[in-house]
């Protein structure tokens, strides 16, 4: 029987920052996936998403970009469960504001597909 893993939000300041200090990553024209799979994390995966203030000015659109990346994770969630280790990862948004949100989606996809096969 195979148990079904949770996709969670990344909210710890601790884990945060240990994936950013221990972790790995993967980049495209868009994102950054910096992720670090934990042993000791069983039962979730755990999502965040982040945009940074330098790349969009106004946190308006920082919050509409942050909304289509994970609109763009939900789209993929049942292969984040069943392909994906139990974990922390980041999507970080490097890109200015002249995207759509389907090239957001390819670009989630794409980096996903990578990571599968980095696994």
């Amino acid at each position: 029987m195979t148990s079904v893993r949770k996709i969670k939000k990344l909210k710890n300041k601790i884990h945060i920052d240990d994936v950013f200090k221990k972790g790995k990553q993967l980049r495209s024209d868009l994102l950054v996936l910096r992720y670090l799979k934990d042993i000791e994390v069983k039962e979730a995966i755990f999502i965040g998403v982040a945009v940074s203030k330098r790349d969009v000015f106004l946190a308006v659109e920082r919050n509409r970009v942050k909304r289509q990346i994970r609109a763009s994770v939900q789209l993929y969630k049942k292969l984040i469960e069943e392909k994906l280790p139990c974990g922390y990862y980041m999507f970080l948004y490097k890109g200015k504001l002249d995207h759509s949100s389907e090239e957001l989606s390819k670009t989630v996809a794409k980096l996903l597909d990578s990571l599968g096969q980095n696994t």
